[in-house]
């Protein structure tokens, strides 16, 4: 068990990178960030410019 830090680790930064490129695709703006509880308002009014 003493990989499992470095596990984790790699883990949350794979996550992360993955988080990081899908967030300019529309479909992960609109089903995934702006659901978020606390910075989704970010994405709502970043789509919202894109419209116009």
């Amino acid at each position: 068990m003493r990989w499992a830090g470095s596990a984790a680790l790699f883990g949350v930064a794979a996550g992360s990178g993955v988080l990081f490129i899908a967030e300019c695709l529309p479909p992960a703006k609109r089903d995934l960030f702006c659901k978020l509880p606390v910075v989704g308002n970010y994405w709502k009014a970043y789509e919202a410019k894109d419209e116009e």
